[in-house]
């Protein structure tokens, strides 16, 4: 397997090991190859990226030779990236990005993808295409990190009230899963790096009646029920 660390200082990691990277002009283009997070790109998107203004027959010959110098430098790109005459495809079986990883998990769990942010995309590298994935991953990373902050103060606020009421107005679930499902108006969501905690308002209904319409609603079979304080320690566990 090959990783590629987009984040902060570049770097590529072939089965663990770190390969030493060499300071190259066809280096954009493979950036460019692995964080678009497609099996195939045809090669008039990457003319339009790198070779706007110039003939197709120039725009054709540059990327011929830059294709065949990444091999050429890196072999393990051999048997990953292949050059067809209308566009280039990647196998994605054989790699992995914290890029990739960041975008696939920013929705459904923020606090998981936050983890791989280790700086800005491509730190040191100006193209217009990689500031504005840059800015587009610094915008989704603030806004995951303020909606969690804000999420958390409010659960934890919700929690410590009702640790000292008699007639608890929430059931409180820990979910070993984490699926992206909308919530109920009432009810609350706080995706942790390894499961989930959920709230659930209880109205007038018994405890099983609440758990059981949640996990047939939402399609999980199990879900373990906590108290304030085991609740609460979770989320401190996570923010320490």
């Amino acid at each position: 397997m090959i990783f590629f660390k987009l984040f902060g200082d570049f770097k590529i990691f072939v089965d663990g090991k770190q390969i030493i990277i060499k300071n190259n002009k066809n280096l954009k283009l493979l950036f460019y190859i692995i964080s678009s997070r497609k099996t195939y790109i045809s090669k008039e998107e990457i003319y339009e990226i790198f070779w706007k203004n110039m003939t197709r027959s120039y725009a054709r010959k540059n990327l011929n030779v830059q294709m065949y110098n990444l091999k050429k430098t890196y072999e393990f790109l051999k048997d990953v990236i292949k050059n067809y005459r209308e566009n280039i495809h990647i196998d994605r079986d054989k790699i992995s990005s914290d890029y990739e990883f960041f975008m696939d998990n920013i929705e459904k769990n923020s606090l998981k993808a936050l983890k791989v942010y280790s700086g800005d995309f491509l730190e040191g590298y100006e193209d217009d295409w990689i500031i504005e994935k840059r800015k587009q991953c610094r915008k989704l990373a603030n806004l995951a990190l303020y909606f969690h902050t804000e999420e958390t103060k409010k659960i934890e606020a919700l929690l410590e009230i009702q640790k000292d009421m008699r007639e608890k107005p929430y059931v409180i679930l820990f979910l070993n899963e984490i699926k992206k499902f909308r919530m109920r108006k009432g009810d609350f969501l706080l995706n942790l790096e390894n499961g989930a905690l959920v709230l659930l308002e209880k109205g007038n209904k018994t405890v099983s009646q609440v758990v059981n319409g949640f996990l047939k609603r939402s399609g999980i079979e199990h879900a373990k029920i906590l108290n304030e304080d085991e609740a609460l320690n979770l989320i401190n566990f996570k923010n320490s």
